[in-house]
C-alpha cells in the first residue's frame, strides 16, 4: 500500500513539474514575441540618399547634358512608397526635371538616373527630394552653365565602317573590331566632351552585341547621354542596289529588329552610296533610287 501512494505521488509530482516547465516555456515564449515586436515596431522607419552625383562634361555649356545620379535604400521593415523629385533651380526659378513615386520593397536599395540637358546659362542647383509623408529628404548640387559662344568653331567627326566586305573572313572581321572599333568607342566614351557621329549597318551591330557586349554597352551609354549619333540604315550593304527592293525593305527591317534588341536609337540620317539625307527633305526631291524605301523607313 505505502509502495503504490509513493508510486502515485511520484507521477504527481513529475505530471506537476511537466506543467510548470511547460508553462514557464509558454510565459518566455510570450515575453519573447512581445519584445520581438517591440523591437520592430521600434526599428527605424528610414530612406536614406546616398551617391547623390551630377556628372559633367567638361565645362558646361547651354544645350550640353549631364547625368544625374542616386541611390535610394531602404532601412525599414516595411514597404515604403516614395515620391522623388528632382529639380533645376536658376535665377530663383525653379523647373521640375522629373517627378515620379517609386515603391521600395524592405532593406532594398534602388537607383536613379537622368539625362537632363540645360537650356539657360547661369548658376544652376539641381536638387533632388524625397518625401515619404514623415520623413523628408533634400540635397543640392550646384553648376556652372556657361552660355554659348556663337564664335565657337566645330570639328566634325564621322566614322564609317564595313565588316561585311571580307567574303566571309572572319579574322578580317575580328581585326576591324579589335583594332578599329572597339578601341574607338572606348576612346570616346573615356572622353564624353568630344561628340561624333558613328555609321555601321544592323550586321556589324549584331556581331559587337554576340562578342563584345562591354562595346556595345558603352555605345548605348554614349548614345543616351547625347555624345553620340548612331546611323544604321541596313543590315548590309550587299542588299542594297545589286538585289531588288523586296532584299533592300527586308535588310532595313532587319536593321531595325537587330536596333531593338539591342536598346539602342539610331539617328535620323538615312546614308547610302556615300550619301546622306536626312529627314527633313522632301522624298519627291530625290530622284536616285530607291525612294520608296526612303519613304518607308522614316
Amino acid at each position: 500500500m505505502k509502495k503504490l501512494f509513493l508510486k502515485q505521488v511520484k507521477h504527481l509530482a513529475i505530471s506537476l513539474a511537466i506543467i510548470y516547465f511547460t508553462v514557464a516555456g509558454i510565459q518566455i515564449l510570450q515575453v519573447y514575441m512581445i519584445v520581438n515586436n517591440l523591437e520592430i515596431s521600434r526599428a527605424p522607419n528610414e530612406i536614406t540618399l546616398e551617391d547623390f552625383r551630377v556628372q559633367e562634361f567638361g565645362d558646361t555649356y547651354t544645350g550640353d547634358p549631364v547625368e544625374i545620379s542616386a541611390t535610394i535604400n531602404s532601412i525599414s521593415p516595411k514597404k515604403q512608397e516614395i515620391k522623388v523629385k528632382i529639380l533645376d533651380a536658376v535665377d530663383e526659378e525653379e523647373h521640375v526635371i522629373k517627378e515620379r513615386i517609386i515603391s521600395l520593397r524592405p532593406y532594398t536599395s534602388k537607383d536613379i538616373e537622368e539625362l537632363y540637358y540645360f537650356t539657360k546659362s547661369g548658376d544652376h542647383r539641381i536638387k533632388i527630394e524625397l518625401d515619404m509623408g514623415e520623413q523628408k529628404i533634400t540635397e543640392n548640387k550646384k553648376i556652372q552653365v556657361k552660355s554659348f559662344r556663337k564664335d565657337t568653331h566645330f570639328a566634325v567627326a564621322y566614322f564609317h565602317f564595313n565588316v561585311q566586305f571580307i567574303a566571309g573572313d572572319k579574322q578580317v572581321e575580328e581585326n576591324i573590331l579589335n583594332n578599329s572599333i572597339c578601341p574607338l568607342i572606348e576612346f570616346y566614351c573615356k572622353n564624353p566632351e568630344y561628340k561624333f557621329s558613328f555609321e555601321i549597318q544592323g550586321y556589324g551591330i549584331e556581331i559587337i552585341a554576340e562578342r563584345y557586349p562591354e562595346t556595345l554597352k558603352y555605345m548605348r551609354r554614349m548614345i543616351n547621354r547625347g555624345q553620340m549619333e548612331l546611323i544604321v540604315t541596313h543590315y548590309s550593304d550587299q542588299y542594297f542596289l545589286a538585289y531588288p527592293l523586296v532584299d533592300f525593305e527586308k535588310s532595313i527591317d532587319l536593321s531595325d529588329e537587330v536596333l531593338k534588341d539591342n536598346g539602342l536609337m539610331k539617328s535620323n540620317v538615312f546614308w547610302y552610296g556615300k550619301r546622306f539625307v536626312v529627314n527633313s527633305s522632301p522624298v519627291s526631291t530625290w530622284s536616285s533610287p530607291p525612294w520608296w524605301p526612303l519613304a518607308r523607313w522614316w
